[in-house]
């Protein structure tokens, strides 16, 4: 099987991921309506063959029933075929571990960058084993780059899982390479309905040069509105007015490395995105320490 066949397949099944699955109501309705009219048919020829003629107008009925209920069967059919069967909460996050996993060797060797060559170490969030249900945390001898990875939230579909996750069709990832003089930080867009990548990046900074690691909020101009699969969910989810959580590195250049981390609603701040979470507070503290060994012991970054 080559590589775009499989791409094609795998985009087929998730793009069901982020329909709405339409309620079973739906479906009931359109089969009363087409009952009636059955009912209503046949009712009508018995008057007709009795002699009387308001069986017409129960003829007139059923074909209007029929037609109503045909119509509203053909659509609720066509958008249950585009919306099931579905994949899992589960199965969308082990594929996005997945997707993830082949960025860490990806980004070194663009980088020229060896696991030898890294300089963390200590315990570390480790969000792959985090979406695969594992111990999220490396073990004092585990060496890997830093991953931190958030939706690319105006170039994607975005649906509520029915474990109450925000998941989307695009994500933004960066992997960030300490060594012993240099940052080296990798970045791209993961076209999550394919697997694909675009917009690859890599950049190196001396540790001089970095002058801040932060998170800051900003607003968005556009409304944030995922379609909500839950079962029986009728409510839709909708921040009419964004506010976007972003981690940035920042050097002296005014360059700055971005992704998204967090989603909030800027009428209610309290109405939050629930993310798949990255462990970008543990990025942060193990940047803001890596660089301060570096600097000599200069104050925290903001």
């Amino acid at each position: 099987m080559n590589v775009d066949k499989i791409a094609d397949q795998r985009k087929k099944r998730i793009e069901k991921y982020f329909k709405k699955t339409p309620s079973s109501r739906e479906h009931t309705i359109a089969m009363v309506l087409l009952g009636a009219g059955g009912l209503s048919g046949l009712f009508g020829l018995i008057l007709i063959a009795g002699g009387n003629g308001v069986g017409v107008l129960f003829l007139a009925a059923a074909v209007y029933a029929a037609y109503k209920g045909g119509r509203r069967k053909l659509d609720y059919d066509k958008r249950y075929r585009a919306a099931e069967p579905k994949p899992s909460d589960d199965e969308m996050d082990r594929l996005l571990a997945k997707d993830l996993s082949g960025l860490l060797e990806r980004a070194m060797r663009r980088l020229g960058v060896t696991l030898d060559e890294l300089e963390l170490s200590g315990e570390r969030w480790d969000p792959i084993a985090h979406l695969n249900r594992g111990t999220p945390l490396l073990d004092s001898e585990q060496k890997q780059p830093l991953l931190v990875f958030g939706p690319r939230i105006l170039a994607a579909e975005s649906a509520v899982g029915q474990d109450g996750v925000f998941r989307f069709s695009a994500y933004q990832a960066m992997v960030i390479c300490p060594t012993g003089y240099r940052l080296g930080l990798y970045s791209c867009v993961i076209d999550f309905l394919t697997g694909g990548l675009r917009q690859e990046e890599t950049q190196e900074y001396h540790y001089s040069d970095v002058v801040a690691v932060s998170t800051t909020t900003t607003p968005d101009s556009k409304p944030f509105q995922p379609v909500d699969v839950r079962d029986d969910s009728e409510e839709n989810v909708h921040f009419a007015r964004t506010l976007l959580r972003e981690f940035q590195i920042v050097v002296s250049s005014g360059d700055r490395s971005t992704i998204v981390v967090g989603i909030a609603d800027e009428d209610h701040p309290n109405n939050q995105a629930t993310l798949q979470r990255s462990g970008i507070d543990e990025v942060i503290g193990s940047v803001r320490r890596m660089l301060r060994e570096k600097k000599g012991g200069a104050p925290s970054l903001s």
